[in-house]
């Protein structure tokens, strides 16, 4: 079964949506990142910092052999996080 994990994250405004989407993709070392779908883009709020937006995204984690353990899916996440943070400058919201 698949599951669904949400993130959400502040980039530089001139951060391309393929270069997160990208970073996602080389991050997944255990490759069981299905699909990724944005649901959300703020760039145009007073809430955020200059020079900045907020994106969110699905991730959809599946395995076609297995079903997945809850330590996959926190390696995966914790993967993503830490790339987008050290390769884009990310924040994790």
């Amino acid at each position: 079964p698949a599951v669904i994990r949400d993130i959400s994250i502040l980039v530089d405004s001139n951060t391309r949506i393929s270069e997160v989407l990208s970073e996602i993709e080389g991050a997944d070392n255990l490759r069981i990142v299905q699909d990724v779908d944005i649901f959300d883009i703020f760039d145009n709020d007073s809430s955020l910092s200059e020079g900045k937006k907020s994106v969110a995204f699905h991730l959809i984690l599946r395995s076609d052999d297995h079903t997945l353990t809850d330590k996959e899916i926190k390696q995966t996440e914790k993967s993503i996080t830490k790339t987008l943070k050290e390769n884009l400058g990310a924040e994790v919201r």
